[in-house]
């Protein structure tokens, strides 16, 4: 329970007991979704709760303890799911709270616990990689909000789940038809997601537990991966001797001190260094033809533009540094995709 509600600052809370053996406590997270715990530490009295969290708060929802008898001492759940021996957990569900007249009412049997979530009703999606606000079926996606879920959790790249700890996500296209999208990470505040196959091209709603927010679908949505908040390129490199030869890696950034640079990347004319770069939004490209690549002024020939075959929903562009780069320093990479642009990275060149 400390992990799905104990993250931001405890807040004043005005509780009336009724004389049954409660408590209640309320944290603010940053993002400003509410948390409020309550625990009904009475042997004898199931509470009826009521909570009146204030009007900016338009969604809440419930993780509930729960267990076969007041005095078991095994078979008890929270959200659904059991904490393992080694303490490791995630939820399998929560309950909606209904409102009226801005008072959220649930029930909190004997002995038991309950944290209930509130947040806002309104989502902000965009690529994943990059954050423009279009997207494409089969890309990765990224929705903001508040109140999203409990904890945060990470899905195997390889095969992802309609649902991660307790949440689930729709997107109903623009013909109407609405399809559970893949997750690939949920938190409280962030959720990512693929868009799914088959999504058509126009205004689309994302609906995740109950906040919704659209986005704009098009064929193609091209966006380039970043390290963190640097606009750094995601990317690896290699080089090939034009007389022929194994490839040797080549670093396009180092984190080592712990905040990423980029590296110098060295031409030559006695051999060929290749980047890859990896995104997503552009495998669905009418040819490889109307794939371009120019880092700083220059065009870099793409050699492939597809989906990167381990991970579901990423891509990846191949593309070679011409010689002519030598010299430039740090420099742009973008892509224009079918005559989409995609956001900026950089990398070096010496």
């Amino acid at each position: 329970m400390f992990q799905a509600a104990s993250s931001g600052r405890l807040v004043p809370i005005t509780l009336s007991t009724g004389g049954i053996d409660l408590n209640a406590y309320a944290v603010l997270a940053g993002d400003g979704t509410l948390r409020v715990s309550v625990i009904n530490a009475d042997a004898s009295h199931d509470a009826a709760v009521s909570i009146a969290p204030g009007s900016t708060y338009t969604r809440a929802l419930a993780l509930s303890l729960t267990t076969p008898a007041l005095d078991s001492t095994t078979g008890f759940l929270l959200g659904g799911a059991a904490v393992a021996a080694d303490g490791t957990w995630s939820p399998a569900e929560f309950e909606t709270v209904r409102a009226s007249a801005g008072v959220y009412s649930i029930s909190v049997p004997s002995g038991s616990a309950v944290v209930v979530g509130f947040g806002g009703s309104a989502l902000g999606i965009g690529n994943s990689a990059g954050g423009k606000p279009q997207v494409a079926a089969d890309s990765l996606a990224s929705a903001y909000g508040q109140n999203l879920g409990f904890v945060a959790r990470n899905a195997p790249p390889v095969s992802l789940p309609n649902t991660l700890a307790g949440v689930q996500a729709t997107v109903t296209d623009a013909t109407g038809v609405a399809r559970p999208a893949p997750l690939t990470y949920v938190s409280p505040s962030q959720v990512n997601f693929e868009v799914p196959d088959g999504t058509a091209s126009g205004l689309a709603t994302v609906n995740i537990v109950g906040a919704s927010g659209t986005v704009q679908v098009n064929a193609v949505a091209p966006g380039l991966y970043a390290l963190g908040a640097n606009s750094i390129a995601a990317a690896t490199a290699a080089r090939y001797p034009n007389g022929g030869g194994a490839p040797t890696p080549v670093a396009v950034f180092d984190c080592s001190s712990g905040t990423c640079v980029v590296s110098p990347i060295e031409l030559d004319s006695q051999s060929t260094v290749y980047l890859p770069l990896y995104g997503t939004g552009l495998r669905n490209r009418s040819s490889l033809a109307n794939v371009t690549c120019t880092a700083g002024d220059v065009s870099t020939p793409v050699q492939y533009a597809g989906a990167q075959p381990q991970y579901l929903g990423l891509d990846q562009v191949n593309v070679a540094l011409p010689v002519t780069l030598r010299g430039a320093g740090t420099v742009n990479v973008e892509l224009t995709v079918d005559g989409q642009l995609s956001n900026p990275v950089e990398i070096a060149i010496q």
